[in-house]
């Protein structure tokens, strides 16, 4: 009887064991799967920046350019050439 109860004992420590096991592998899982969404969060992230910051990039030249243009439109213009004297040298 005392070998029967000693079985019983031995399997219900095993069983508790592996419901144990069980537990900490989902939570290893658990942990594993938020670490990998914060890993592709912040590559999301990093990738949006990266096309902001391209697109403003694009758009900085094409905004300068008409600035240039008025810039140049209302530049004085250049004095006329010098005419020499009638009479000559």
């Amino acid at each position: 009887m005392q070998r029967f109860d000693q079985l019983q004992a031995d399997n219900a420590v095993a069983a508790a064991k592996k419901v144990l096991d069980e537990k900490e592998a989902e939570r290893l899982r658990l942990i594993d799967k938020a670490a990998a969404d914060a890993a592709v969060d912040a590559a999301r992230k990093a990738i949006l920046a990266r096309l902001d910051a391209e697109e403003a990039a694009a758009a900085a030249p094409a905004q300068a350019a008409p600035a240039q243009d008025v810039v140049m439109a209302e530049a004085p213009p250049a004095p006329p050439p010098a005419v020499p004297a009638a009479g000559g040298v």
